[in-house]
């Protein structure tokens, strides 16, 4: 799915316009003008290169004979936790300021032997996660009646995310010996703007505090991740060798590396590849459900 901020324009623009049109159809305050809201989602996201890249790894190891496992990409559905305090006004709008954090990490391997007569395991530990230090919401009321409320909500956010991988390749041969070729890298964006809008349902449980349910749509890409990897292998005299840089992805390969020189046995490859800046796609849907708490 794909919330882009043409689709989001119009809805927050028509929160405009219905504050306009009935301006004068104010509503009394609530008991007290500052509330607290903590809320918890079931949020759905794209995902993106990610997936693209850890759904790859089977392929790429479809030599394996007898081959166990298999290299999972991230759940598409996870927790994205919010805090938020809102100030209301005498009329239909209130506002609010929230923070976020989103993760998601996993684990998988795969197993088999090769026509050379050793046998490979490739496992794979991808995690990311994403906070929202700063976000701006915009409520308004659509309807609101004996406890219950009925609302429409946008607003934007600031969001930073970091990203790792780990890597492991081992080869136990026919005598013994054990080979072993890792990767890990570790990058980090701190600069993206995010959009949100939705529809919300609250009812008061008891004074002071509400029950509140929201459906919302999010605009989330994060590019421009910065970082290090270091490459660590017992092959030949074995090596440990380290990189920084900005992380590219290459979608003929699906596979991610620095803004550095490939490896050789590369190059000819990359040549008539695509390379691009990573992303790391949050858009999507989530239900949030949670309570607000009036302060004072």
């Amino acid at each position: 799915m794909k919330c882009t901020m043409r689709r989001l324009g119009p809805f927050l623009l028509l929160i405009g316009l219905c504050g306009a049109a009935f301006a004068q159809q104010s509503r009394g305050p609530s008991i007290a003008p500052f509330s607290l809201r903590l809320s918890g989602a079931g949020a759905w996201s794209a995902i993106g290169d990610l997936n693209t890249h850890l759904n790859s790894f089977d392929q790429r190891y479809s030599y394996l004979t007898d081959a166990e496992g298999g290299i999972r990409g991230l759940s598409r559905l996870a927790n994205d936790w919010e805090i938020e305090l809102r100030v209301a006004t005498k009329t239909r709008f209130s506002f609010g300021l929230a923070a976020s954090l989103f993760r998601s990490e996993g684990s998988s391997s795969l197993a088999g032997g090769t026509e050379y007569g050793f046998d490979r395991t490739v496992t794979v530990r991808p995690d990311f996660a994403v906070v929202m230090p700063l976000g701006l919401r915009v409520y308004y009321s659509l309807y609101s009646r004996g406890g219950m409320s009925l609302y429409a909500v946008g607003g934007a956010g600031w969001y930073s995310a970091r990203m790792k991988e780990a890597y492991e390749e081992s080869s136990i041969y026919p005598l013994g010996d054990v080979y072993y070729n890792n990767r890990y890298w570790d990058v980090r964006a701190d600069h993206a703007l995010g959009l949100v809008a939705g529809l919300g349902l609250e009812f008061r449980i008891v004074r002071r505090v509400s029950f509140v349910s929201e459906v919302q749509a999010r605009s989330l890409r994060i590019g421009d991740f910065l970082g290090t990897v270091r490459y660590e292998t017992n092959y030949g005299s074995g090596q440990t060798i380290r990189e920084a840089g900005t992380l590219h992805f290459f979608s003929m390969g699906d596979y991610y590396d620095m803004d550095v020189p490939l490896p050789m046995h590369l190059e000819t490859a990359a040549a008539q590849d695509v390379e691009r800046q990573a992303r790391l796609d949050l858009s999507g849907v989530a239900l949030r459900i949670g309570v607000r708490i009036e302060l004072f």
